[in-house]
């Protein structure tokens, strides 16, 4: 990354099989935000779990797929690291920043809420797979 955030410094990339051989089409971006199990500097964890993990048997998913992995120590999505990833992603890649698409697991459920990311990357879905709330039954 060229500018990465303090808890962001790798993330999985995945693009469809003909992403190479039309280079003038622009692309729907899905970022996937892992769950708090995911984290650390083993990229190979963020593959395990949700859209990454379903990847591996689908053949040609008409989508760019970004799913940054934070680091151990972050407990909840760093909104300034995200701001910082966005820049990078529509200048490396051919992205269609109309169609932009967040969801997460878990942690990254919740993640999927960091308005001020939304609001920066003029988001057109956000869907958390789990929004990071557990609530209790009451004793008895």
């Amino acid at each position: 990354m060229r500018l990465p955030g303090k808890s962001i410094d790798q993330y999985v990339l995945y693009t469809p099989s003909t992403y190479n051989t039309d280079l003038e089409k622009r692309w729907p971006v899905l970022i996937f935000l892992h769950g708090k199990g995911e984290r650390g500097d083993d990229i190979r964890l963020v593959k395990q779990m949700g859209i990454p993990w379903r990847l591996r048997d689908i053949s040609n998913f008409p989508f760019v797929v970004i799913a940054p992995q934070c680091k151990l120590n972050v407990n909840t999505r760093d909104v300034a690291s995200l701001n910082a990833l966005w820049p990078d992603i529509i200048r490396l890649y051919r992205i269609d920043t109309n169609r932009v698409y967040l969801t997460g697991l878990s942690m990254g459920g919740n993640g999927t809420g960091c308005g001020a990311w939304i609001v920066r990357i003029n988001l057109q879905r956000s869907r958390p797979c789990v929004d990071g709330v557990i609530r209790r039954r009451p004793a008895g």
